[in-house]
């Protein structure tokens, strides 16, 4: 069972077998109840009425907490509480006018009333309070956790980049290219370690980001884009389209760059089917990352890159990512993420 139903069951005992306990004992302490009318046929109605009362005030504020309070900002916190306030004193007092009038057999002073209505609500709303507590402090739990997992498959994320990049294979293409534009250019070569630094570079400033400008992302995926064309030529064709207005919005750092480095992981570019990778916006304001299928067989794989870009994506909105396989064609959709001010 878990803590909520149990501090709901808890609730409703205090205050259906508690309430009519406390003023039966009572009266009888002053003299105002006999032994009979405690053990009368009422005592199931005194049960009854007071349980009841407790259920629907417990039950009846948990269906509205599911059904229209979802959020769990500081606003909806406190409009939860004084629904609750609300809720239960309209219900604690409808239910004692009715419990006294027509069921209760013998008089009850004012000053009973009372306690009873106050007594009723505060207790509800005390063992509410303590679940409500406990709820979010286990959401509190749950999404420092997610927070850490995910922190964690970023890391994870960014070595593969990392290996990927280091790597001997990715080092020789990227040294002979670099020979080779060092006899043709003496500014070409320049120009293409100035693009493997800034590559490295920004991996390396990211890494403790959540967000940044999609700008600064296509910025670096430009770099990345020259050292990839300086190994593949024109075995790759990489179109950049992104509105400046849609640059102004977040997404997760090197989304982008680890869906290229699957598509190039995944697919075989060659001059008579070179890769093309296309990056724009679609017709839902979204990043459409989309590259043509010439699929590698047997390629190795850890399935972090494209799993990771989704995970960040559950955590960080409330929009997630599309993917659309067909055929001829592998697409990402990336929803943009705007900051509130």
């Amino acid at each position: 069972m878990d803590n909520r139903k149990m501090i709901n069951r808890i609730a409703m005992l205090l205050v259906g077998l508690g309430m009519p306990v406390y003023y039966k004992i009572r009266y009888f302490l002053a003299g105002e109840l006999t032994l009979d009318q405690i053990f009368s046929v009422y005592l199931i109605a005194d049960i009854f009425f007071p349980l009841s009362l407790a259920a629907s005030m417990v039950y009846g504020y948990q269906f509205m907490e599911r059904r229209f309070l979802k959020s769990s900002t500081m606003w909806m916190l406190t409009s939860k509480v004084m629904i609750l306030i609300v809720l239960a004193t309209a219900v604690s007092i409808s239910y004692s006018w009715f419990f006294f009038t027509y069921i209760v057999p013998y008089p009850i002073g004012s000053e009973f009333y009372f306690d009873f209505v106050l007594m009723s609500l505060l207790v509800p709303l005390f063992v509410n309070g303590v679940g409500m507590t406990l709820h979010y402090y286990q959401q509190w739990k749950s999404e420092s956790s997610q927070r850490q997992n995910l922190e964690e498959e970023n890391l994870k994320a960014q070595f593969e980049i990392l290996k990927n990049q280091v790597n001997p294979h990715f080092l020789f293409n990227c040294f002979n290219a670099l020979s080779v534009l060092i006899k043709e250019s003496q500014s070409r070569a320049d120009e293409f370690l100035k693009h493997l630094a800034r590559v490295y570079r920004f991996v390396l400033e990211v890494k403790e980001k959540e967000l940044i400008k999609v700008k600064e992302e296509l910025e670096v995926m430009q770099s990345y884009v020259h050292l990839m064309k300086g190994r593949l030529g024109d075995k790759l064709n990489v179109s950049l389209n992104i509105p400046e207005a849609q640059q102004e919005y977040y997404i997760p750092p090197l989304t982008l760059q680890i869906l290229m480095e699957n598509a190039l992981k995944h697919n075989k570019a060659t001059k008579d089917e070179p890769l093309r990778i296309d990056i724009d916006m679609n017709e839902r304001n979204e990043i459409s990352f989309r590259n043509n299928l010439n699929l590698v067989k047997d390629v190795q794989s850890t399935n972090i890159g494209l799993k990771n870009v989704i995970e960040r994506y559950e955590y960080l909105s409330d929009s997630g990512i599309q993917v659309e396989k067909s055929a001829e064609s592998f697409a990402v959709n990336v929803p943009l993420i705007k900051m509130e001010s």
